[in-house]
């Protein structure tokens, strides 16, 4: 079973139930944003030095998957949301359109403008952003119109590489890796030229499984996507529609060997439906 048909389950269910559980899978949770605060701890970050403040605060964003189906009020919703939150960084961790032809480019940019005008945003690509519908393959054509969307909010792109930050008075690198489904994450090179310090460095990619490749090179956390969380999660079910190898990292912060993992459930959805598995804004406190 693969993911777009188990999305629907929701819609099958037995007579009695499917239609209260219909409903509120497709009108009701899609669109019933939450926050998940999650403090992280991270080697080199020197609490005592940050300056205003106890820690850093990310704000993270993924898979708006502005489509047909997807409200902007709900993207806008989640990002009013997020910068309400005051990050000192928003990250955007890709897939932010479904299909070529059913998104919103002249609502779009002025978006994403607003973010960058209150807090320093970065961002990577996902899948979708790069002409993948949900498998190698069924590729049906690279897109550039999210990095032609990118450019023209100003929001740069990590595109396998990496950039330093000085925030309240602490030193921390972002590297961003393109996507692994796509075949554009390479570490070799998002890793290329930083140097051998303590500086944390938080990586950001699309796809959680994208960890493999990156196992011989040094980071401390990792932001990702990409699994909608599950999207639709039945805990009587023992499978998870979530397109990843891994199935330990769907959702959350956790453990990967000495380093964090955290995989938002993201903002949007494909085919119109969520169930026990929440839109999400996520908001990291690094500290030391």
């Amino acid at each position: 079973m693969n993911r777009r048909r188990f999305l629907r389950i929701p819609l099958l269910a037995a007579p009695l139930a499917a239609l209260p559980v219909g409903a509120y899978a497709h009108y009701l949770e899609p669109e019933w944003l939450e926050v998940d605060r999650q403090p992280v701890r991270l080697p080199g970050i020197k609490t005592a030095g940050i300056q205003l403040g106890k820690t850093i605060r990310i704000a993270q964003l993924s898979d708006f998957h502005s489509s047909d189906v997807v409200p902007n009020a709900l993207i806008e919703r989640s990002i009013d949301v997020a910068l309400a939150q005051k990050p000192d960084v928003v990250c955007l961790t890709g897939d932010f359109i479904t299909h070529e032809k059913k998104w919103f480019p002249d609502w779009y940019v002025p978006v994403l403008q607003r973010v960058q005008a209150q807090a320093l945003c970065v961002a990577v690509l996902g899948n979708h952003d790069l002409g993948w519908a949900s498998e190698p393959s069924q590729k049906h054509g690279v897109l550039v119109s999210a990095i032609e969307l990118l450019q023209a909010a100003n929001i740069p792109l990590l595109q396998n590489r990496w950039m330093e930050l000085t925030v309240r008075g602490q030193r921390l690198r972002i590297v961003g890796t393109g996507d692994l489904w796509s075949g554009w994450c390479a570490p070799e090179l998002a890793f290329q030229g930083i140097p051998q310090d303590d500086v944390p460095q938080v990586v950001l990619t699309h796809n959680p499984d994208a960890k493999e490749l990156m196992a011989d090179f040094r980071w401390d956390l990792m932001l990702a996507g990409h699994t909608h969380g599950g999207q639709v999660v039945m805990p009587v079910l023992d499978f998870s529609p979530a397109p990843v190898k891994d199935k330990r990292y769907i959702k959350g912060l956790k453990p990967w060997n000495d380093r964090q993992i955290y995989v938002s459930a993201g903002v949007g959805n494909l085919d119109g439906v969520r169930f026990n598995c929440r839109p999400q804004v996520s908001v990291l406190d690094l500290h030391g």
